[in-house]
């Protein structure tokens, strides 16, 4: 969690949403006054953190939200901890359906192209079905 040298921690709160995302609380008290010192020094870590410079704190915080919002995120071990069983059937089940459809051919795969007029389309990628 990144920290700001005049706020001191009480505390964080986690609330889960789902077995993905969650968010926190995350209280702070003032505890001293800003001065010129800190803000030079801010001005060097802001530089340090936008450059990829700065060892763990707040580019480790962006590298992790990069991570998990990528398209293959909920495959990532790093980035989804644990998976309810719940949806781990849901997963299974889904992925069951859907090589259960294209096996049996009612699973048409589609291309997106355009018309004479600049129109777009979607035609069968595998007509014989």
């Amino acid at each position: 969690l990144p920290l700001h040298p005049c706020l001191r921690l009480l505390n964080v709160s986690h609330q889960p949403l789902s077995s993905r995302h969650g968010r926190r609380a995350v209280t702070m008290q003032k505890h001293r006054c800003y001065s010129q010192e800190m803000r030079e020094r801010f001005v060097e870590y802001k530089r340090k953190v936008i450059s990829g410079e700065d060892e763990g704190g707040f580019s480790k915080l962006m590298s992790k939200l990069e991570a998990a919002l990528a398209a293959n995120a909920f495959d990532n071990a790093a980035v989804v901890k644990s998976l309810s069983t719940a949806s781990a059937k849901r997963r299974i089940s889904k992925n069951l359906r859907k090589k259960q459809r294209e096996e049996s051919g009612l699973c048409i795969s589609k291309s997106i192209i355009e018309d004479d007029t600049g129109d777009s389309i979607a035609v069968p990628k595998n007509p014989e079905h």
